[in-house]
């Protein structure tokens, strides 16, 4: 992480609607004005990427067993 801390970190829940596509223009705009200036964010996001990229491959790799529901599966596939 860089020297410098964040003076308007961006919430958690936040990031993840960013990353997922669900923010409105206007709030995606003012997200992606932060993370250019914003070291501190910008390493949050990619270490919330990071972390679904392993989940994702634990899963495929049949290393995590789960029972879910159809409608779990149904908001997985949206």
């Amino acid at each position: 992480m860089t020297g410098s801390t964040c003076n308007a970190p961006i919430e958690h829940s936040v990031l993840v609607e960013y990353w997922l596509g669900e923010l409105d223009e206007a709030a995606e705009a003012r997200i992606d004005a932060h993370l250019l200036g914003c070291g501190e964010c910008s390493e949050r996001l990619a270490d919330l990427v990071a972390l679904a990229r392993g989940i994702r491959a634990a899963f495929r790799q049949g290393m995590v067993h789960a029972f879910v529901t159809d409608a779990f599966v149904k908001r997985l596939v949206e």
